[in-house]
């Protein structure tokens, strides 16, 4: 309720700060506020405009208002228009767009042919492995894509990482490589490997870094492969 209260009031301050606006965006989606979140995002457009990788993370949070709403057609076009990266590549972009398409999925929507521009960026960091929350989504949009020999080496990067020092090693060893696994089978179709292993990871996927709010993807797509596996 504070955070709440401190962002609106920044955000009336000026406008243009968008770390204000993020951070109304997150108490309005966790406490699972749809209505609150449309009405808050309205009027913004102009700020939102070609402001780079965080502003194409806000669109993000609008748009998975639009889950919750059952608006599946507008997230889609969010999408199009906002979200997906174009020529980006830096992580929060391409972890944007991966994680809208994947929702959308899970939630029973057919994305068409949206994985395959989203491949080559996908795949860059393979064999340098710092950020093991966003290879755990990488994972998944490389099965979606169908590339099953860049799956494997994205798979072999992060357990050749666990041999280094640093904290991208022990999350990787934790529940990083694990989680990567999980979502990587979960996009090749085959659930009844996912689900043990997102059940697995559960616990300990805080550690992957991220916020609540982009974490939820592996809790919708634990939910998504423990359905599949039982069907």
């Amino acid at each position: 309720d504070e955070a709440e209260q401190f962002g609106r009031s920044a955000a009336e301050a000026d406008p243009t700060d968008l770390w204000s606006v993020h951070a109304v965006a997150h108490v309005l989606e966790m406490q699972a506020r749809a209505d609150d979140g449309l009405t808050w995002f309205e009027g913004r457009d102009d700020v939102l405009h070609s402001r780079g990788s965080f502003s194409r993370h806000l669109w993000w949070h609008h748009a998975i208002i639009h889950l919750r709403t059952g608006n599946h057609d507008r997230l889609l076009e969010l999408y199009d228009a906002e979200i997906q990266p174009g020529d980006a590549i830096d992580a929060l972009s391409l972890t944007n767009a991966i994680d809208g398409l994947a929702r959308l999925e899970f939630a029973g929507v057919d994305v068409g042919d949206r994985w395959l521009p989203l491949l080559e960026s996908s795949t860059v960091r393979i064999g340098h492995h710092t950020h093991p929350f966003a290879d755990a989504h990488f994972a998944y949009a490389i099965a979606r894509a169908g590339a099953d020999d860049k799956v494997h080496d994205l798979l072999d990067g992060m357990a050749a990482w666990r041999d280094r020092s640093g904290s991208a090693s022990r999350v990787i060893s934790e529940v990083g490589l694990d989680t990567a696994r999980a979502m990587a089978a979960l996009g090749a179709g085959r659930a009844s490997d996912a689900a043990p292993l997102l059940d697995k990871t559960q616990a300990l996927r805080w550690k992957l870094g991220g916020s609540h709010a982009q974490r939820q993807v592996f809790e919708l797509a634990q939910a998504f492969a423990q359905a599949s596996a039982r069907d």
